[in-house]
């Protein structure tokens, strides 16, 4: 069981407060799942004393299952750094799949195929594949349940949602591997594939779509389309090499870019627009969409997504939908499977929406943040999506931008490097590297700033408690 208190007393297991990511909300999965009772605390401050040694503090405080400190916490020998979920799975791991057919490979699969891709990204290592399309991973769909910045839901709501829905991914993808497993006596090399079978995700997506653009859809299923004519009104997908396919003999088309559209694409083509009118920028809402979210699908549907040149590889949204598919020990029926993954593909998807309508909301403030940008840093009076809009503004300054400041919601404020490519872990100007992984005194006896809170190991963000001293270290890092 699963639950939260505000009071630091009342928790068996501590973690930071504030931006949730899939970090320590899959460790949080993890010990539930190991423990059983777990009570959570979110801090931005582990106390100094009063904790009891069983007490587990993850991904804060620099200690055991932290990996913020100066240099990490340590490599696996593939060299994928862990982050928390990393650390936590090495010493608890075992414990979950003692009981399972062959407990070394299914330890090995799990950290393999989910936790690594989620300890490198959270590192901030693990670099787009060499394509157009870019697949949402696991990692940015937990992402989605930040409260946007235009929203009043509380983070630790957040985090709680967040939890609940990821018990549902780290459950499929165990049993997923178990059964994978007890497969090794019957199908040769079984460790050659992380998913061995996915029937259904460019279908499940545009399920969502059609119900949220129609209202009440009724769906039938089927192995062949009636020889006999349909009402001109059944709208037929994903089977049939009709307009809606995409498995006729040269596909069905591909956008500007080379990405060939699948049924979940042509979809949205067509009845995108009847979803975004009423939003505050529909063009941008309806390309952002089919950019960040139906493009990967479309490009996974079609064998088209190349693996990242990187030892761990992210897992994606596309492969969690595919978990949903009845594993080959299981008696579940495929329609049964498509019902759940429909429903679970529902939350992803409404997420997305609510996170792109609400950028676009900020596109306005973000424009004005940069037309009073000065020595290569601009600011913002609150937090709200910027990457987007420092990449695409038409306002020359946006260019020479190279620092964010803005408050956190964390107390105090943030300054953040502008990454050298939209969505990328590089920076157009990084910080000295001596700051890198400190905080409180250390930094701020390098720095010289009264107030610096920290740095990440990474480099690409850091914090003071006021703002002119954000100002200041943004200052300084442009000036070094």
């Amino acid at each position: 069981m699963f639950k939260m208190t505000t009071n630091v007393a009342e928790a068996n297991v501590i973690t930071h407060a504030g931006t949730l990511h899939a970090d320590d909300v899959l460790a949080t999965v993890i010990l539930e799942r190991v423990l059983g009772d777990i009570t959570v605390c979110r801090t931005f401050k582990v106390p100094d004393e009063g904790l009891s040694d069983d007490v587990i503090i993850y991904d804060i405080g620099f200690g055991k299952y932290d990996h913020h400190q100066k240099g990490g916490n340590g490599c696996r020998e593939n060299g994928v750094p862990y982050a928390s979920v990393g650390l936590i799975w090495r010493d608890f791991g075992r414990q979950l799949v003692a009981n399972t057919c062959n407990p070394d490979l299914v330890c090995q699969l799990i950290d393999r195929d989910l936790i690594q891709g989620v300890d490198a990204a959270d590192n901030g290592k693990l670099p787009k594949a060499d394509y157009p399309a870019q697949a949402m991973t696991f990692y940015q769909t937990i992402s989605l349940f930040n409260p946007n910045w235009d929203s009043k839901m509380t983070s630790d709501d957040a985090f709680a949602n967040a939890v609940n829905f990821s018990k549902i991914v780290f459950d499929n993808f165990f049993e997923s591997v178990v059964s994978k497993a007890k497969a090794q006596g019957i199908a040769e090399e079984p460790i050659s594939k992380a998913a061995d079978h996915v029937q259904f995700v460019d279908d499940v997506l545009t399920t969502v779509i059609l119900e949220r653009v129609l209202g009440d859809i009724t769906v039938c299923r089927t192995s062949k389309i009636p020889d006999e004519r349909l009402s001109d009104d059944v709208i037929i997908y994903d089977i049939g090499f009709g307009k809606y396919d995409h498995h006729q003999k040269g596909g069905n088309s591909c956008r500007e870019n080379g990405v060939p559209y699948a049924s979940v694409g042509l979809i949205w083509r067509d009845f995108g627009r009847q979803l975004v009118a009423n939003t505050c920028n529909p063009d941008l809402v309806c390309q952002l969409i089919d950019r960040d979210l139906i493009q990967g699908v479309d490009a996974a549907d079609n064998g088209k997504l190349p693996k990242a040149d990187y030892p761990a590889q992210a897992m994606t949204f596309y492969q969690t939908i595919s978990l949903f598919n009845p594993n080959w020990d299981s008696k579940m029926t495929s329609d049964d499977a498509f019902a759940n993954a429909v429903n679970f593909s529902k939350i992803v998807f409404d997420n997305f929406f609510e996170s792109v309508v609400s950028k676009a909301k900020a596109q306005g403030i973000v424009e004005e943040s940069i037309s009073k940008a000065e020595g290569h840093i601009i600011e913002l009076c609150q937090f709200v999506p910027w990457q987007e809009f420092v990449f695409s503004s038409k306002n020359e300054k946006a260019n020479d931008v190279q620092f964010v400041v803005f408050p956190s919601n964390r107390g105090g404020y943030n300054w953040q490097c502008v990454p050298d490519v939209l969505g990328g872990f590089g920076q157009r100007k990084s910080v000295p590297n001596e700051w890198r992984g400190l905080s409180g005194p250390k930094l701020q006896e390098v720095t010289g700033i009264a107030t610096a809170s920290f740095c990440h190991p990474a480099g690409f963000i850091g914090g003071a408690e006021t703002l002119e001293d954000a100002r200041k270290l943004a200052k300084l890092a442009v000036e070094a």
